[in-house]
C-alpha cells in the first residue's frame, strides 16, 4: 500500500518545506533554473519500490508520517517516493479531491477503471465535488 500526500506534508527540503509556496519551490529546483537543484528529488530511487524499503529496514507499508521520516533518514522525497511506490501498490490511500477532480488525478496517473474505490466518511464528498474543476462553468 502507499498514502500519497500533497507536497505541502511531505516536502523535507531545508529551504522549500518552511515556504509558503512548496509546489512552486519544489519545480523551482526540479527545473534547476537558478543553478539549484533538490538532492532529495533524485534520492527517491532509494525509496522506489516496497521491497527497497523492507531491505533497508523499514516497513514495507507506511503511513504519510513514516514516510517522511524515512525520507529525512534517507534523504529522499517522500513525495516523489509515494508516486514511484504507487505504480506497483495494491492499496492507495489518498484524499478525496486526488480521485474526485479530474484535473489532479490525470497529474497523478490515478486510473480508476477496473479497481475498487472505498470512500471513507463519504459524507465529505460532497463538499469535495463543489471544490473540483470539473464544475467550474
Amino acid at each position: 500500500s502507499v498514502v500519497l500526500g500533497s507536497r505541502n506534508h511531505t516536502c523535507i527540503h531545508p529551504v522549500v518545506s518552511k515556504s509558503k509556496s512548496k509546489n512552486e519551490g519544489c519545480k523551482t529546483l526540479l527545473d534547476g533554473k537558478d543553478g539549484e537543484f533538490c538532492s532529495f528529488f533524485h534520492g527517491a530511487n532509494r525509496m522506489k519500490t516496497h521491497e527497497q524499503l523492507y531491505n533497508l529496514g523499514y516497513p514495507s507499508v507506511c503511513d504519510l508520517e513514516d514516510m517522511v521520516k524515512i525520507g529525512k533518514k534517507l534523504k529522499a522525497c517522500p513525495y516523489y517516493a509515494s508516486r514511484h511506490l504507487m505504480e506497483t501498490a495494491q492499496i492507495i490511500i489518498c484524499p478525496y479531491n486526488y480521485l474526485i477532480d479530474p484535473l489532479i488525478r490525470e497529474s497523478m496517473c490515478i486510473d480508476l477503471r477496473k479497481n475498487i474505490l472505498v470512500l471513507d466518511e463519504a459524507h465529505n464528498v460532497e463538499d469535495s465535488c463543489r471544490g473540483s474543476c470539473f464544475l467550474l462553468p
